[in-house]
């Protein structure tokens, strides 16, 4: 006996063959594009934490290196002007030993080191009075020139602490050359102040 279905049945067989696998692909498109979505999200996210990451280590690498740098420039600096001090101490003791025949010609020639010495700068010395004139220099223009309102001088006429002034660097104006002036104290025997 053939059996005969009911048709509403049939309906509903064929709307859910239609809807199903027809809903069922689109949910599949929809999970694919959030997927893929997604995917690109932690894909930036993963490049964004990378690139930050890249970054923050190639400034320390950075730091690093310029803390080196900046160690080696201290070091050859401290050494350099050491080699000034000992110079300018040196002077100073000749000058006492007899500040009556203190020979600037050669004290010149024997203390003052060849520019190649401190790195192809020249090393200029003056000696100052009491009042800030010139006395006796490397440069013979200089001589007489008053030099009073010279930081190195006034550092060393004032009563503060002795020993060696160390000046900022500045542009000297005739040549357009930076320098760093640096003094010592002339004292007379009684400690008095003698020039620069």
């Amino acid at each position: 006996m053939p059996r005969h279905a009911d048709p509403s049945a049939d309906r509903s067989r064929s709307h859910q063959t239609v809807t199903g696998p027809a809903g069922s692909t689109a949910a599949r498109r929809v999970l694919i594009i959030v997927a893929a979505v997604l995917l690109v999200a932690m894909t930036w996210a993963f490049t964004l934490v990378s690139v930050r990451t890249e970054r923050q280590e190639a400034t320390l690498r950075a730091e690093g290196s310029v803390n080196n740098l900046a160690l080696a420039v201290e070091w050859q600096l401290n050494r350099q002007l050491q080699g000034v001090d000992q110079i300018l101490a040196g002077l100073v003791d000749e000058w006492k030993a007899d500040p009556l025949h203190f020979d600037p010609g050669a004290w010149r020639r024997r203390a003052i080191p060849s520019r190649e010495a401190f790195g192809g700068g020249a090393l200029q010395a003056h000696q100052l009075d009491t009042l800030g004139v010139v006395l006796s220099s490397t440069i013979p223009a200089m001589i007489r020139q008053n030099l009073a309102d010279r930081d190195y001088f006034l550092a060393q006429r004032g009563a503060g602490p002795k020993g060696l002034f160390i000046g900022p660097a500045v542009r000297w104006s005739a040549t357009g050359r930076w320098e760093i002036n640096l003094s010592r104290r002339l004292e007379r025997n009684d400690g008095t102040f003698a020039g620069v």
